[in-house]
């Protein structure tokens, strides 16, 4: 179990998904992050605010993302009321990702292999002039 330390400083959620096999979590940014570190995400759908958070993700992609992310088992969106039952009886290793996969769903999203798009956009800002 991994548990977020917030007395760690200056701590990021970078460093949390790079040492998780799987993350849980409400609709966020946090969706891309989990994907481009290639680790499984159980998304949890709050309804009225689940549709707020994607309103942006479906302008920008159409719905087609989630069909991506669900299809391919990289991620998984869960109502609250069927959360658990989705956990009942499971192991880590009924959350395991497809490597080629992952690699798939981030050059589409990210231009680049998982990971490497954090390496390029941190190389950009260094060596700008």
């Amino acid at each position: 179990n991994v548990i977020y330390d917030e007395t760690f400083y200056p701590s990021t959620i970078c460093e949390l998904i790079s040492v998780s096999s799987l993350v849980i979590s409400h609709f966020s940014m946090t969706i891309f992050d989990v994907i481009n570190h290639g680790v499984f995400n159980i998304n949890i759908e709050f309804n009225k605010i689940g549709h707020l958070q994607t309103y942006l993700y479906d302008k920008i992609f159409d719905e087609s993302w989630k069909n991506d992310f669900s299809h391919f088992g990289l991620n998984q969106i869960n109502e609250p009321d069927s959360f658990i039952e989705l956990l009942k009886d499971k192991t880590l290793d009924d959350f395991k990702i497809n490597r080629s996969d992952v690699n798939e769903i981030a050059n589409k999203y990210f231009s680049k292999r998982p990971g490497q798009s954090t390496k390029s956009l941190v190389g950009d800002i260094l060596n700008h002039n």
